[in-house]
């Protein structure tokens, strides 16, 4: 057995899901007194939260920027992932020889895009000499029906470099589908949780209590842009609700949705027709307890329509603050919905939203039980807890 002490992560993409999960997987090991080295674009935020939080372990944290191929997000063929492999592995050498440390474990944030070339497992074990692990997102394959299971990934699988004599095991976010992988890799899978950032500003937001005052007595309907997601079905619902009832608010990455020609358009329409009965606000997601004092001024989230398999960090966030939410039936969130029972899991016509409206604000103040379940399961010692696994090996 591994005696695991210095953890190199590595997030090669910057989102508020990323940025938090840096933030939130070197608080958890920092508090398990391992050493953490974090490679992310957004290494500078990062590092200022770890100096506030454990100035007392300054020396078991170093921060640097992804630089090159490390941020960016993409597929690559064999040749340029080789190379992606092989510079990771003598940057981190370099880091060991400056710091003195030797690292024993390296996790990807996600590894999807590390693992896409597919390149011979020999190859990449020779490459990038570590034992490693990573957050698998893209579990689209699982749920095909001519996927083989208990059978080993074919080379040019999504999973195939799992297979990979230096890779400890895998970890995912969709909690149906982790037997499906660990019955093709043969190594453990830890489902990890949709871990976020839960804290309030104590003194209180002011665009929180301007949201109040502009609702009234309305019930506010609430989604935040935290990803890339088509928020039509939002802006359609707001144009068709009624005025007097219902009070909207929309903030986040605006940049997505607009470039998005369905939410594009059905925005358009929004402000055109001047409904007086909505706030939309692009917002930086810098600052997580600002997002949160405005969550907390929801009384009803709405989960925008996302186009990969990862549950809406937006619904952890709403489960904490005791928020029921609507979903999407057919979609990951809308299981996790159903099964938890944390609001209602919809179709994907306007008036299915419309009726879940009608149906939830009815039901205020919400039976909170399964809002706390869920929530727990995403909270920093379930993360320690699959931490602790990842690095039994």
């Amino acid at each position: 057995m591994t005696d695991v002490f210095c953890v190199a992560l590595i997030f090669p993409r910057s989102s508020y899901r990323f940025r938090t999960y840096a933030m939130q997987y070197a608080k958890a090991l920092l508090e398990m007194n391992k050493m953490v080295w974090i490679y992310s674009p957004d290494w500078i935020l990062v590092n200022e939260f770890l100096l506030r939080n454990f100035p007392h372990k300054a020396g078991f944290f170093r921060c640097f920027p992804a630089e090159g191929n490390e941020n960016q997000g993409e597929s690559l063929g064999i040749a340029s992932g080789s190379l992606h492999w092989y510079n990771l592995s003598r940057r981190l050498k370099q880091t060991e020889k400056m710091l003195e440390t030797k690292i024993d474990l390296v996790f990807f944030c996600p590894v999807d895009e590390w693992i896409s070339p597919a390149s011979g497992k020999t190859l990449m074990d020779n490459l990038f000499p570590y034992n490693w692990s990573g957050l698998f997102l893209n579990t689209a394959h699982l749920y095909s029906e001519k996927i083989k299971l208990n059978a080993d990934p074919s080379k040019g699988d999504p999973d195939y470099l799992f297979l990979s004599e230096n890779c400890v095991g895998a970890a995912i976010l969709d909690r149906f589908k982790s037997q499906e992988l660990k019955g093709r890799i043969y190594k453990k899978v830890l489902v990890m949780p949709d871990i976020t950032d839960w804290t309030i500003n104590q003194d209180g937001s002011k665009l929180a209590g301007q949201i109040k005052a502009m609702a009234g007595n309305r019930i506010v309907i609430g989604t935040i842009l935290l990803e890339n997601e088509e928020a039509s079905g939002f802006f359609e619902m707001a144009a068709n609700a009624s005025s007097e009832k219902y009070f909207f608010v929309c903030a986040g990455e605006m940049e997505a949705a607009a470039r998005n020609k369905v939410s594009r358009s059905a925005l358009q329409k929004l402000i055109i027709e001047k409904h007086e009965n909505n706030f939309i606000s692009p917002m930086k997601l810098d600052d997580s307890q600002h997002l949160n004092s405005i969550i907390q001024s929801f009384d009803i989230c709405y989960l925008n329509e996302s186009r990969n398999f990862l549950p809406p960090n937006l619904l952890t966030k709403a489960a904490y603050f005791h928020k029921p939410v609507i979903g999407h039936k057919n979609q990951l969130e809308g299981k996790l919905v159903e099964i938890f029972k944390t609001g209602l899991a919809v179709g994907p016509y306007l008036q299915d939203n419309l009726n879940a409206l009608e149906v939830l604000s009815k039901q205020i103040p919400q039976n909170i039980s399964g809002m706390e379940n869920y929530a727990k399961l995403q909270d920093i010692d379930n993360l320690k807890e699959s931490l602790e696994q990842l690095m039994w090996f």
